[in-house]
């Protein structure tokens, strides 16, 4: 009775160690495929113990990912996956953090706004917590105001652009490679004139294209930056209207047409935008560009340190 006792428990033991092997087996090969992949896609097994799971996500794999490169192919996807895949992230210099979302519509960039701002310098001995330290004065600073896209600290263009009035956010900026930093609390008191065009800006469709040949540090076109924009204007069969036109502006400065100025925002310096545009924001471009129907901005930009105050469409 107790050799059979003996040898039960014998194999229990070894049916326990086989499994061990087994789960720690499969779930290496499963994590080794997961990591080690040149897909421009990732296909993520759900966290399961069983190896027979594991085992057949495994196997499965392989089909599940033949049906996706097999519809990349179709559709023409392969490349914009490449791409999107490569793009080397912008350089930031700042963060923000939302704090309250406020309420109404979102605020463009080149509106006249009055915000609450308070100014926290830190260096690496400070340890002042700006969130708590803007929250008991808030009630004591009165609201400045200005043109969005004017204020002589960018990033506090960037920080209000796209907020909602009474909304309010902590914008943190490196100023140095030794990481001394600057934070400011912002807060969108209130909104003082309307766009005409904002809702037709608001609905904008737009595409954009990395183009692989730009190596050079990439830049994104934001609220109050200095740029350089190519563009040309098709209509909807292609037919080129204007051709490689360059304008240097102040995103926010109002100095050419508003769906130029406004559609680029957002625009990396390695990518092609092409920009739907409806008839209602057509105007301002010269007498090439008729009003009576949509057309196809091609853009591109360049950030520059000092562009002409004066400048306007040809």
């Amino acid at each position: 009775m107790k050799v059979l006792a003996y040898r039960l428990l014998y194999v229990v033991a070894v049916f326990a160690v086989l499994g061990l092997l087994l789960r720690a087996v499969s779930t290496s090969i499963v994590s080794g495929i997961t990591e080690h992949t040149d897909k421009p896609y990732k296909v993520s097994v759900t966290d399961n113990d069983s190896p027979a799971y594991k085992i057949g996500a495994l196997m499965l794999r392989p089909i599940i990912e033949a049906r996706i490169d097999r519809y990349i192919s179709e559709q023409g996807l392969a490349e914009y996956l490449r791409d999107a895949a490569s793009a080397a992230p912008p350089e930031e210099n700042f963060r923000l953090i939302d704090l309250e979302e406020g309420e109404g519509r979102e605020v463009l960039c080149g509106q006249k706004v009055s915000a609450m701002i308070l100014h926290f310098p830190m260096d690496s001995q400070e340890t002042i917590d700006p969130l708590q330290a803007a929250r008991k004065i808030s009630g004591s600073t009165q609201p400045v105001s200005f043109r969005l896209g004017a204020h002589e600290v960018k990033e506090i263009n960037y920080a209000l652009a796209g907020m909602r009035r009474g909304g309010s956010r902590v914008v943190t900026v490196t100023r140095d490679e030794e990481g001394k930093s600057d934070s400011y609390y912002v807060h969108l008191t209130s909104v003082d004139d309307k766009v005409p065009e904002a809702h037709d800006i608001r609905n904008l469709m737009s595409f954009d294209k990395r183009d692989t040949s730009i190596k050079e540090a990439v830049t994104v076109a934001r609220c109050g930056d200095a740029v350089s924009v190519k563009y040309t204007i098709k209509d909807v069969r292609g037919k080129v209207l204007v051709g490689d036109q360059v304008v240097d502006f102040i995103i926010g400065n109002r100095s050419v047409p508003i769906v130029l100025e406004l559609g680029v925002v957002g625009l990396r310096s390695d990518s092609r935008r092409s920009i739907i545009v409806p008839p209602e924001l057509l105007s301002g471009f010269d007498q090439t560009v008729d009003k009576h129907g949509v057309k196809i901005i091609d853009a591109q930009i360049k950030h520059k340190k000092a562009p002409n105050s004066d400048s306007s469409i040809e």
